[in-house]
């Protein structure tokens, strides 16, 4: 749905007057208009949908070719859970005692995983001192 807007000549307006209407119904004055200039024009392109904008190496407010290649080649997912290697380990629990655990685990803000590991942790401390 367009609207019949007359458009204003920029050379005339003032600050305080509607530069333009955005189809979602935002209107920029031409002091707006005129910051997000200087902005941009200074490289600050705020943040971007999910995060900040990286810039390429040589741009300006672009970072290092040394933190370019570390963003480029972490490896993705989840950080580790400890300095070693890790090891799966699968068992079977009742479903009701796997409920429990889930509200157990919630209530402490933690995972399943984290909530069990701990646990295994603090029994084997236990039995055997602590490591």
């Amino acid at each position: 749905m367009r609207r019949n807007v007359k458009r204003p000549d920029k050379n005339k307006l003032t600050n305080d007057e509607i530069a333009f209407v955005a189809p979602d119904g935002t209107a920029y004055t031409n002091k707006m208009v005129n910051e997000m200039e200087e902005r941009i024009a200074a490289g600050d392109f705020g943040e971007g949908e999910w995060g900040p904008i990286h810039y390429a190496p040589g741009m300006p407010g672009g970072m290092s070719k040394r933190d370019w290649h570390r963003l480029r080649t972490q490896p993705p997912g989840r950080p580790p859970l400890a300095d070693e290697p890790t090891d799966v380990v699968t068992f079977k629990m009742p479903h009701s005692l796997v409920e429990y655990v889930k509200r157990a685990a919630k209530a402490c803000g933690q995972t399943k995983s984290k909530f069990i590991r701990e646990a295994v942790l603090e029994k084997a401390a236990k039995v055997l001192g602590p490591e």
